[in-house]
């Protein structure tokens, strides 16, 4: 067993009656470990596709062997202010045997109810037991949308988006030998900016992988008349875009093109349509 699919509802209440209409898929550690490599990124260019969001993002390292200094190192790392993070210290609690030779501790940072919470924790005792002789640490950090926008890069990128919740962050990926540009996520003074910027990506995507041959033909064999025509006639923005205003629209769309279609990939993009 890898995961599970929910879906219809199990009540009457307004809650209930909206996941009515939804579909959830829940995938448990073992499914992306099993999973064909580089998965995310189909995952991601699917949740697109959909129109779907990402409400919950959990990204983790894994060091096997343990990570240099163990849980004590951890502690201590708190302590010095390692974890600090645009000069405010995150709220943490110390979870099992903190004594000396003590085994199966977590350490939590962060604040669940913020949307960014990281929990170092003795993955091989929680597996295996206290007699576990692996030494199996991970660093699991956890992203919801209580207070962001949990972009579907993070899916594509998921080393780039760990490095760049912190500066300890972005030190253990580096101690697990990964490479990685930190990206942090915004929080909600950037929100509607980043909200505008994800729907027009997300419509882009969209765009190009469905209807993306259908355009083409259009582009190239419509007389220019007929082609201004139907731009004319289909005025209205999409039905997720129409809370913004146009001119935001029309800004933010130019922007993301550059981005999204820059260097080679512009050019590939330019072939292809």
């Amino acid at each position: 067993e890898c995961g599970w699919v929910g879906f219809l509802a199990s009540g009457e209440s307004p809650r209930q009656r909206a996941q009515s209409k939804t579909i959830h898929c829940n995938l448990y550690g073992v499914a992306c470990t099993f999973a064909k490599p580089g998965w995310s990124v189909p995952m991601a260019d699917y949740v697109d596709e959909h129109r779907g969001l990402v409400t919950r993002c959990d990204l983790a390292l894994d060091f096997f062997d343990g990570i240099s200094g163990g849980m004590d190192r951890i502690a201590t790392d708190y302590d010095n202010g390692c974890m600090d993070h645009l000069g405010h210290r995150p709220e943490h609690n110390m979870v099992g045997a903190w004594r000396a030779g003590g085994v199966g501790r977590s350490f939590y940072f962060g604040s669940k109810a913020a949307g960014k919470q990281t929990n170092v924790y003795d993955k091989g005792v929680q597996l295996y037991g206290k007699q576990d002789a692996t030494g199996w640490q991970r660093i699991e950090l956890r992203y919801g949308n209580q207070k962001r926008l949990l972009v579907t890069d993070m899916l594509r990128r998921p080393a780039d988006f760990f490095a760049g919740a912190s500066l300890w962050h972005a030190q253990m990926v580096e101690e697990h030998g990964s490479v990685a540009v930190p990206e942090p996520v915004k929080t909600e003074p950037r929100l509607p900016l980043e909200t505008l910027l994800a729907e027009c990506t997300r419509n882009a995507r969209w765009g190009f992988s469905t209807a993306g041959k259908t355009l083409a033909l259009m582009v190239r064999y419509m007389d220019l008349e007929t082609l201004g025509s139907f731009v004319e006639n289909c005025a209205e923005l999409p039905g997720r875009l129409s809370k913004f205003e146009r001119s935001e629209v029309e800004r933010v769309y130019q922007q993301m093109f550059k981005k999204m279609f820059k260097g080679s990939s512009a050019g590939h993009a330019a072939h292809a349509f």
